[in-house]
């Protein structure tokens, strides 16, 4: 289904902008969750994939091939090359089966996403605070 995401994309300038500000958005919290063993879960994949989302929504790029490029492009920053499309792939899928893990992570990160480019809040704390077992008013499923 998704054996065509394994060719190289092409992006313009602005694809490519928007993919590394979204990383670079969630690098500081990437930084304090490398050590925990969370980052590929579940909630933790359904974040990334859902804080991704908010922004490409947010620039008002929808789910088409330039927004697919970013998302793997973003996958790809976060878990390497090798492993961009089989976590892509995963998100997707965990999200069309309503994992309730993934969902909730979407959610939050979305939420996140939105506060910061709107200006409402300065930073984005989900991940950071499910890595590592903080309960900032998150209630967080796994599954």
């Amino acid at each position: 289904m998704f054996g065509f995401f394994k060719k190289k994309q092409l992006l313009n300038d602005a694809s490519l902008q928007i993919a590394s500000s979204i990383t670079n958005m969630l690098n500081v919290q990437l930084t304090l969750c490398r050590s925990s063993d969370k980052i590929l879960d579940n909630w933790a994949i359904g974040y990334i994939g859902g804080f991704a989302d908010g922004v490409l929504q947010y620039k008002g790029i929808g789910t088409d091939e330039t927004g697919t490029a970013v998302m793997l492009m973003v996958f790809g920053s976060i878990f390497g090359d090798k492993k961009r499309v089989e976590c892509f792939e995963k998100y997707v899928y965990l999200k069309e089966s309503e994992n309730v893990a993934v969902l909730e992570g979407e959610r939050i990160a979305g939420n996140e996403a939105f506060s910061l480019l709107n200006g409402s809040s300065k930073r984005a704390i989900g991940l950071t605070a499910y890595c590592h077992g903080l309960n900032q008013g998150f209630r967080f499923r796994q599954s």
